[in-house]
Formats: structure tokens, C-alpha cells, sequence
């Protein structure tokens, strides 16, 4: 079995850092991803996905990032219980491993570092 996404699209959610129960951050943030057909007026629908990001490269996403913004994202697909519920209802996330910037505002900051 193969469990590996990757995913180009807009950020609709600020990434935020989320601190879990062992003490440990991680980073959050939604994005927004275009449908690759047309709905029934000839419109193109889109979905929004939860990322999850644990690695250093959470630190620049949170310092760079603006909504709007366009990336690409390397993950896995994986399920958290919703805080608060005590049903443990399950959402479903992206965790991602790598991160690529493609606005160019981020592309050119990042090349001056």
C-alpha cells in the first residue's frame, strides 16, 4: 500500500502553531484546491484541505506565507480526532513532508536568504 498525495493550491488559512498533548508544534493552515472539471454552469468548484506540517519548514511558511498564496505540497494522508468532541470524530488531513512556494513574492525572498 501506497500513502502519498501531493497537492498544488491557495492558502485560504493562515498557518497557526498548534501545540499537542506530548508539548510538541506543529503547524496548521487550509488550502484551497480547484477541482480539475467544470460543474454544470461551467464553473470550476473548489475544495479546502487541512495540512498539517511538522518539520522546520514550518517556521518559514508561518513568516512568509500570506492568504492567497500558492503552494505546492508533498504528503501523506492521515486522520486527527476534532478537539472538543466527544464522539472522536475523525477529520481528515494532509501531512505534509515537503513544501514548495510557487507565488513569486516567496520564490524571491527566499532566493536572497
Amino acid at each position: 500500500m501506497l500513502n502519498s498525495c501531493e497537492l498544488i493550491g491557495k492558502i485560504v488559512k493562515m498557518p497557526y502553531v498548534v501545540t499537542d498533548v506530548k508539548k510538541v508544534d506543529h503547524v496548521l493552515f487550509d488550502l484551497e484546491l480547484e477541482r480539475p472539471f467544470r460543474n454544470s454552469e461551467g464553473e470550476y468548484e473548489t475544495d479546502v484541505v487541512a495540512v498539517e506540517f511538522w518539520n522546520g519548514e514550518a517556521d518559514r511558511l508561518i513568516e512568509k506565507s500570506e492568504l492567497g498564496d500558492y503552494v505546492a505540497i508533498r504528503g501523506r494522508i492521515s486522520t486527527i480526532k476534532e478537539k472538543g468532541e466527544e464522539d472522536g470524530r475523525l477529520v481528515l488531513v494532509v501531512m505534509a513532508e515537503t513544501v514548495s512556494y510557487l507565488t513569486l513574492r516567496i520564490c524571491s525572498k527566499k532566493k536572497q536568504k
